[in-house]
């Protein structure tokens, strides 16, 4: 687009990739977050949404091994329904109104990935704001954990991923004992 070159923007890294604990069969979990070039409001949504898919398409390409990663974006808001990137305004007020206790736990991994290191750490400062200063009440607990069983009893036994005693399991056990060692 052309644009891209003036166009701030940024990718957040979610999830494993986030809190820096991919292993071989992570995938990569991500957001893109940009801000308007000044005069020029309409085109900076555009040029970021090409941007966007763009980047999940170079990241996704097949190679002669196969993908090079496998990119998710689906844990930005409205999962796979919302835009691929927002603007900080965008975020700030759909975190405001409308985020599930899902979209701000994903928000407990989130980081600075590439991009513009400004925009990222204004992102940052509302992650924040969202998540510390306003914090998860009671019912969002019990929702995340009503979402954590519906997908536990959604998942084929052989699912490695989801099913009860999986590999989440084990990984947030193994994060529990050594948080409680230190």
């Amino acid at each position: 687009h052309p644009m891209a070159t003036r166009l701030p923007f940024v990718v957040i890294a979610m999830g494993k990739w986030g809190a820096r604990e991919l292993n071989y069969a992570s995938d990569i979990d991500l957001m893109f977050v940009h801000d308007h070039v000044p005069g020029e409001d309409g085109p900076s949504r555009t040029a970021a949404l090409a941007l966007a898919s763009r980047l999940v398409s170079d990241l996704s390409s097949p190679t002669f091994d196969g993908p090079a990663l496998t990119v998710d974006a689906d844990l930005r808001p409205e999962g796979s329904m919302g835009p691929m990137s927002r603007s900080l305004d965008g975020y700030t007020g759909y975190y405001d109104q409308w985020a599930e206790a899902w979209e701000l736990q994903a928000l407990l991994k989130a980081r600075p990935a590439a991009g513009d290191e400004d925009l990222g750490n204004r992102f940052m400062k509302l992650v924040e704001r969202i998540v510390w200063d306003r914090g998860l009440d009671v019912e969002a607990l019990r929702s995340i954990r009503r979402i954590k069983e519906q997908t536990e009893q959604g998942a084929r036994p052989q699912d490695l991923k989801r099913s009860r005693g999986g590999i989440r399991d084990i990984e947030r056990s193994e994060d529990t004992r050594l948080n409680s060692s230190h």
